[in-house]
């Protein structure tokens, strides 16, 4: 009888068919996104952090979708563009604008408050446009007054812009009046003209003055005629100017009224605000912190993410692709149904072959001496 046995080197071959087997199943060729670059788009964000070293890859997903293409994340760049100191109590303060020599304008190193002492932590002197200013002023201007005149509403008041020595005038409104002391101003007449002086009287209002009176015996009713009150108003002469004079047909003569007035000295302010024109100048902006709080640093980061094109058009994914996806994914779980199933390859080649074994034997040649051994034991 003949039995065949298996040998080491047809059991090696077997399982090393096996793992390639099992290996296939992981592997194969579909239909794959190949990625090109054929293109590139960068994303900007600013964005504040306390991490010096701070990467900026947490800005920015792995993967920018953008009209169906795809674009994948390949660096980051980034730049600190501006430090925040911070405090427990802080406060910020922002100078006015000036043209003049920075040093004169210098902030406090140190600020009581209220509440405590603060001291300088961080100051920049910055660029600005100064427009909008304005610069309050008044002026006094004094009149003498009689019981007819009016005040003027408004009055030129001029103002010198210190920053760029420019003098300006504006009409700017009365904003106080102070009356002073009355007085009698001597130096007073008004001219009187009489019609149908050739008539044997004339009306003045409605007095009737016979010709050839004498006017200053109506001085009264004149200045009661021209509305001007005798409390502030007198006449004391009136005398003819010149001869009578025939006018359209009518003879007139003039004459001329002396006397006196009551003024009063007044002085009106006007005043307010006049702007200025624009001009470039500097500033400070200044941190304060107080003195005895806790202090940190805040950066301001600007992150620029380069993305580089993928795929023309975004493709349903394939079986092999969702399942290479699903293995990368979960390393784990994959390495234990890898290792179950070759176990179980393994366990089923086994098996085959012990079948094999069993129902092919190698031959043995039996002598004569073992076969009468055979027959007597029989026996």
């Amino acid at each position: 009888m003949v039995r065949k046995k298996m040998s080491k080197e047809r059991l090696r071959l077997g399982s090393a068919w096996c793992v390639l087997a099992v290996l296939s199943l992981f592997g194969g060729t579909g239909k794959v996104s190949l990625a090109y670059a054929a293109g590139t788009i960068q994303i900007e964000k600013t964005y504040e952090t306390a991490d010096k070293d701070d990467s900026g890859n947490g800005q920015f997903e792995n993967v920018y979708e953008k009209d169906g293409v795809l674009y994948g994340l390949t660096r980051v760049t980034t730049e600190i563009v501006d430090t925040i100191e911070t405090a427990g109590e802080s406060y910020t303060y922002t100078s006015e604008i000036f043209i003049d020599e920075p040093e004169k304008h210098m902030p406090e190193q140190r600020v009581e408050k209220e509440d405590g002492i603060y001291e300088l932590q961080k100051s920049e002197l910055l660029t600005g446009k100064a427009d909008g200013r304005s610069k309050y002023a008044e002026t006094d201007i004094t009149y003498q007054v009689e019981y007819i005149d009016n005040l003027p509403a408004e009055g030129t008041v001029t103002v010198r812009d210190e920053d760029t020595g420019i003098e300006l005038q504006e009409k700017l409104p009365a904003i106080r009046t102070i009356t002073g002391e009355s007085y009698w101003d001597d130096n007073f007449s008004f001219p009187i003209t009489i019609a149908d002086y050739d008539a044997e009287a004339f009306l003045l209002g409605d007095i009737l003055v016979p010709r050839g009176a004498a006017l200053i015996d109506y001085a009264d009713e004149l200045l009661e005629y021209l509305a001007l009150p005798e409390e502030y108003y007198q006449v004391e002469e009136i005398v003819w100017a010149g001869e009578e004079y025939d006018e359209g047909g009518m003879m007139f003569r003039d004459a001329v009224a002396y006397g006196k007035r009551k003024m009063t000295e007044v002085t009106v302010t006007y005043g307010g605000d006049i702007m200025l024109p624009a001009v470039d100048g500097q500033f400070y902006r200044c941190t304060y912190v107080k003195i005895g709080t806790a202090t940190g640093t805040i950066y301001k980061v600007k992150a620029i993410a380069t993305y580089e094109e993928e795929s023309d058009v975004v493709q349903p994914k394939s079986f092999l692709d969702w399942l290479l996806d699903w293995i990368l994914k979960h390393p784990i779980a994959t390495l234990g149904i890898f290792l179950l199933l070759l176990l179980l390859v393994i366990t089923i080649i086994l098996y085959v072959l012990g079948k094999k074994e069993k129902g092919e034997e190698e031959p043995e040649i039996i002598g004569d001496d073992e076969e009468d051994e055979t027959e007597e034991g029989k026996w």
